[in-house]
């Protein structure tokens, strides 16, 4: 068995070759598919940043229809990631069992590279430093990947692109490790958990492994336990970021929402809650008399009324929120 081990501040890849006889011959020789296993610790800090968002502007018209907000709090928050460019992208089915069949390995692989994956020269040896993803292996694996004989239920779909999110976790010299953030984690039925659809279990990889030569292909982490090697080599990753309400039961969250007119009075719904579920002590419906004046203010906003109507309203927010008020 073949091992790899590099040791970084928060990365151990221990290259894991393993085999089973249950796909050859019991006569014949033992074949290895290039996986590797590995651990991981975080060494990067979450970059995400969380703020209280005070909406709309201040001293600006604005127009919103009935039910709709018209004051807000909301926490908010600001996600780093990085996407493949779009010159780099990967598409591809990878066989993604730990043995070879024989006669696939035969009738796909070079004499080189079938010495590689036989039990002798590849499983048993122990080569200190070499990545589990370099070309060749890739190469094999590619191969094996394309013969007719290995069906779609052997392989994992693929699909690397400008879509796929993925967040910084850790580093080391040889290189840095991504997490998939639309990574789903599930358990068997043994544990008592419903795993996922098949089809959706295809690109739901945990992460990916870059080296810092341009010239190596990454590692596919699979799962937290478990990397496959790709023919696929990538020149740079695009960093960008999103903007998006941040919901967490200690945060709260004010609106103000526009509930129509009757007459000469307007009505609002005021709402807090805390992260996304509405908490009913805090609800409350409140009515004004626009003949008494078209300032209105409420737990410290001030709002001027433009226009009423059970359509729309239109206004402008002059204070928002006071702090002070938040969960009272």
């Amino acid at each position: 068995m073949k091992f790899l081990k590099i040791i970084g501040l928060s990365l151990i890849i221990c290259s894991l070759y393993s085999c089973s006889t249950a796909e050859v011959k019991p006569s014949g020789p033992i074949y290895c598919s290039p996986i590797a296993d590995f651990f991981i610790t975080k060494n990067i800090k979450d970059q995400t940043r969380r703020w209280v968002r005070d909406l709309p502007p201040l001293n600006e018209v604005k127009t919103a229809e009935l039910g709709n907000s018209i004051i807000a709090r909301r926490p908010y928050e600001e996600i780093y990631y990085y996407t493949f460019d779009d010159k780099d992208s990967f598409k591809g089915e990878i066989y993604k069992f730990n043995s070879l069949r024989e006669p696939i390995v035969k009738e796909t692989l070079n004499p080189e590279e079938i010495l590689k994956v036989e039990s002798v020269g590849f499983c048993s040896s122990v080569n200190w430093g070499s990545l589990p993803f370099q070309k060749i292996h890739a190469e094999i694996l590619e191969k094996y990947s394309l013969h007719t004989n290995v069906l779609s239920s052997m392989k994992y779909k693929l699909d690397l692109g400008k879509e796929t999110k993925l967040e910084l976790i850790g580093e080391i010299p040889e290189g840095k490790i991504y997490k998939n953030m639309n990574y789903r984690k599930y358990k068997n039925y043994r544990e008592g958990y419903t795993p996922l659809n098949p089809i959706n279990q295809n690109n739901n990889f945990y992460g990916v492994f870059i080296p810092n030569d341009k010239k190596t292909p990454l590692g596919i982490l699979k799962s937290e336990d478990f990397m496959l090697p790709i023919n696929f080599t990538v020149n740079n990753l695009k960093a960008l970021s999103s903007i998006n309400p941040y919901y967490d039961e200690n945060l709260m969250t004010q609106q103000l929402i526009y509930n129509g007119r009757v007459g000469e009075s307007v009505k609002f719904l005021y709402r807090e809650f805390k992260g996304d579920i509405a908490r009913t002590p805090f609800q409350q419906n409140i009515t004004y008399d626009l003949k008494i004046g078209e300032v209105i203010g409420f737990k410290g906003a001030r709002f001027k009324i433009l226009k009423a109507d059970n359509v729309s309203l239109e206004y402008e927010v002059i204070e928002h929120f006071d702090r002070l008020y938040q969960g009272n």
